[in-house]
């Protein structure tokens, strides 16, 4: 919303971080998995999930930490779908673990986090 300063003060805050040296951990922001969102009668789910999970896998065989932040909507439903493809796996806000990567990965841009992690100065993926 116009009617705010939240992303003006979060660049502000990004500018005192300092940026990565080298990309070692990059977190995916997850596409819920359900078959109704945004109102679409068809969910993508499918296919956002296995993009996450093929990518997941090829990080972590070129030794890159991956961390899956999953969204609200889904938590309930995707419970364990990421055991093995992650090194974590985290529910919090994503304001609040923004410094655990050095790197992001979005398989939809349709997110409020896509601006936040936009205002990190980071890399930022988009499939």
């Amino acid at each position: 919303s116009t009617e705010t300063d939240e992303f003006e003060k979060s660049w502000e805050r990004s500018l005192k971080r300092d940026l990565p040296a080298s990309i070692r951990t990059v977190m995916f922001l997850e596409y819920p998995i359900t078959d109704f969102r945004h109102r679409y009668l068809l969910g993508f789910w499918p296919y956002q999930l296995r993009l996450t999970l093929q990518s997941a896998s090829a990080l972590r065989k070129l030794g890159i930490r991956t961390i899956i932040k999953r969204h609200p909507d889904g938590v309930q439903v995707s419970d364990g779908v990421y055991d093995g493809f992650f090194d974590e796996n985290l529910i919090e806000p994503f304001e609040s673990v923004i410094d655990r990567a050095d790197a992001f990965l979005f398989t939809n841009i349709a997110t409020t986090t896509f601006a936040s992690a936009l205002l990190t100065e980071k890399p930022v993926i988009c499939f």
